[in-house]
């Protein structure tokens, strides 16, 4: 049997919006044993538990995609990145990393260092759709 590639695995779990369940994997990972996923356990946990820092970098690692595929995915499936992303973002607010670490993920990850405009660049961009015919009006 054929394996599936991560990105059709990712598609799958957004259409079901069951990718809560891949995300738990990956986090459950990064863990106490991190040999289950091909990682080597030389690292004591941390008070939260976790050997490594759970981040968008090392999921698609997991998954075996870039994280463009995983951003092209936000034009599909913009709600269910936008989650991933929250959860990520959740993770690294509550990690206990230091601040200059924590503050240099969450503007090259998370977008926090671009403008408002651009801040929310992983989700789907915004269509606007008018279902008043104005050649209509009058008859």
């Amino acid at each position: 049997m054929k394996q599936k590639c991560g990105v059709s695995i990712i598609k799958e779990h957004c259409r079901r919006r069951t990718l809560n369940r891949i995300l738990e994997k990956y986090i459950k990972s990064c863990r106490y044993d991190p040999g289950d996923d091909g990682g080597t356990a030389t690292k004591q946990p941390s008070k939260k538990g976790f050997v490594r820092f759970p981040n968008i970098a090392g999921f698609c690692g997991f998954y075996r995609i870039s994280i463009e595929d995983l951003e092209n995915l936000a034009s599909e499936f913009p709600e269910e990145i936008s989650y991933l992303y929250a959860i990520f973002e959740d993770e690294a607010l509550n990690s206990g990393l230091p601040p200059a670490v924590l503050s240099a993920y969450l503007k090259k990850r998370l977008g926090y260092e671009k403008d408002d405009l651009s801040r929310d660049s992983f989700q789907a961009p915004l269509s606007i759709r008018f279902e008043h015919d104005i050649y209509d009006d009058g008859k």
